[in-house]
């Protein structure tokens, strides 16, 4: 008869430390997990300790634990941001001056002592472009009543608009969009048109007496009878354009791009054409007394 073994038994000291730590392991998992979830956000100051001994409890040492603890530390003053953005830059800048505590009160000095940061990216969506500056009312006033002297235009977008006998005069149209634009009899002496885009734009008799059209976009466009006496229109464009019959006397054309376009009958006395590009341009029975023509810094023939 062959005797068995009685079964080991575990010893009960063992058995004893195994329970404890057990119970240990369950009782700071439960406290760690509290402070995360049970504890309200404004108190997540006291989390660095819980935090350091739960780091130790685990076998991390101190490295660890201080690790540990400076990341909850940054994350409690995340957390403690809240949602206005004043109270929030106030809070950040008690962080980064190392002074008082998330939980106090935000005062008004304290949010108006905040540094304001100056971004491209802020200043380009807080502010209108320098090209891009004119002004609303003004546009309201002009598209309501189509009179607008001294008006600030500048880069508005006016594409295809009927501003048939506008008042204009000394107002700034720098840069803005007229292209399609009727513009049939308005006055816009003494305006501001630089680089203005007016291709393929109805100007029949309109006034642009002294006006500045320099670097003006005038392709196509329809300017018969219209007055540009006195006019700066240095290096604008204005191929195939319609100027039968205008009034161009002493007008500055310095590099203009006058190539097939119709002078039929206009008045260029005194205009100066130097430079310009008048390469299939029509010139039947316009007026050329007085007009001098420079190239290179040579006179030469119009023609």
């Amino acid at each position: 008869m062959q005797l068995q073994k009685p079964p080991e038994r575990k010893n009960r000291a063992s058995e004893g430390a195994e329970a404890n730590m057990t119970l240990t392991f369950s009782l700071i998992t439960g406290l760690v997990l509290g402070c995360f979830l049970m504890m309200p956000l404004s108190q997540f100051f006291e989390r660095d300790q819980v935090a350091t001994a739960f780091a130790k409890a685990m076998g991390g040492g101190d490295r660890v634990s201080r690790e540990y603890a400076a990341f909850n530390k940054k994350l409690r003053w995340e957390v403690a941001l809240g949602d206005k953005p004043s109270e929030r830059s106030a809070l950040r800048q008690r962080q980064l001056d190392g002074v008082g505590d998330k939980t106090s009160p935000i005062t008004t000095e304290e949010i108006g002592n905040i540094p304001v940061k100056t971004t491209a990216t802020a200043t380009a969506t807080s502010t209108k472009k320098k090209s891009d500056s004119y002004s609303e009312s003004d546009l309201r006033q002009l598209l309501a009543t189509g009179k607008c002297r001294d008006c600030d235009l500048t880069g508005a977008n006016l594409y295809g608009k009927d501003l048939s006998r506008a008042e204009l005069q000394g107002s700034s149209l720098a840069g803005a969009d007229l292209r399609h634009a009727n513009l049939s009899e308005a006055i816009l002496s003494g305006a501001d048109l630089q680089g203005a885009k007016l291709s393929h734009s109805f100007m029949g008799q309109a006034s642009l007496f002294e006006a500045n059209l320099a670097g003006a976009e005038l392709e196509g466009a329809d300017m018969n009878l219209s007055d540009l006496s006195g006019a700066k229109m240095g290096k604008a464009t204005l191929k195939g354009a319609n100027l039968r019959e205008a009034h161009l006397e002493g007008t500055v054309l310095v590099g203009a791009d006058l190539e097939g376009a119709d002078l039929e009958g206009a008045d260029l006395e005194g205009a100066d054409l130097t430079d310009a590009d008048m390469h299939l341009a029509n010139l039947h029975v316009a007026n050329l007394q007085g007009v001098k023509v420079y190239v290179n810094g040579e006179e030469s023939p119009i023609l």
